[in-house]
């Protein structure tokens, strides 16, 4: 395989970090809407809720599954794939599985996921997933990370144009290693609130802290036109990203583009295809 000179800059960089004390696993937020909202959609309700913040999956009017694929900076060694699908549960619960891969052979990582949200009262949701994460290398000498962690998120609706949503990702801190090397998880909190401003605009804002960086703020906004066509931007203050995106939602498609620009790596390309009953 042919691998560009800036492809194995990003590669190096990938590996530099994740061969460390401590296993990052640094996986965004999913799907083209996300991308383009800034990541802020811990406070939302959508398909992506199943990796974003499983709390809003109980509020899913249909079962339903979907495909995200990311191409970082056009280099593409650097590739994010997710697959997910859930299915609902009575009128109370929904149950999902959901697949992530990043990178490629020379270094990748995968978190394979399952998990359950159900609607508490019929303004509060709780949900749960259980994750397993790998990272593995084609160098023999480097042994693949396997970690066994879990993720809790939470939704509020004190008003009818108001959800308020937050999630951890891996609570108990967990770590995996030897005597010699030991890798931790990061612990990450996101806590947000999305808010109908108009009856066709909605805005997004999140605080995301992952206890090895400093907090960042995350801030998006969805134009709805017509029917059936939106619109969105975004910001994150994780090196000052932008994200635009257009998404067309017709009976029972949903297909979302995205773009976030990075100040010195450029664009990374997003699409989103999602299919329910």
């Amino acid at each position: 395989m042919r691998i560009t000179f800036r492809g194995t800059l990003c590669l190096l960089l990938l590996c530099f970090v994740s061969f460390s004390a401590r296993a990052q696993f640094d996986f965004p937020a999913t799907g083209a809407r996300s991308a383009a909202m800034g990541g802020a959609t811990v406070g939302l309700d959508d398909f992506w809720s199943a990796t974003d913040n499983i709390a809003g999956t109980a509020f899913l009017k249909h079962s339903s599954a979907g495909l995200s694929y990311q191409q970082n900076h056009f280099v593409k060694e650097l590739p994010y794939l997710n697959i997910a699908g859930n299915l609902l549960i009575g009128k109370n619960g929904a149950a999902l599985l959901h697949y992530t891969y990043h990178g490629t052979a020379q270094y990748n990582e995968q978190q394979t996921a399952g998990g359950y949200a159900m609607k508490v009262t019929p303004k509060l949701s709780l949900g749960i997933t259980v994750n397993y994460l790998h990272s593995g290398c084609n160098d023999p000498h480097y042994d693949p990370q396997n970690h066994l962690t879990c993720a809790l998120g939470v939704q509020y609706r004190p008003s009818e144009r108001c959800i308020i949503g937050a999630k951890v990702f891996n609570p108990l801190f967990l770590k995996s290693g030897n005597e010699l090397v030991t890798d931790h998880l990061p612990v990450v909190f996101n806590v947000g609130i999305g808010y109908q401003l108009t009856t066709n605009c909605i805005g997004t804002v999140e605080i995301e802290k992952n206890i090895y960086q400093k907090p960042m703020l995350r801030v998006g906004a969805e134009y709805r036109f017509l029917e059936m066509l939106y619109c969105r931007a975004g910001f994150t203050t994780q090196s000052n990203c932008y994200g635009l995106g257009l998404g067309i939602h017709h009976k029972h498609l949903h297909a979302d583009i995205a773009a976030q620009m990075h100040p010195v790596l450029g664009l990374s390309p997003v699409l989103s295809v999602i299919f329910d009953k």
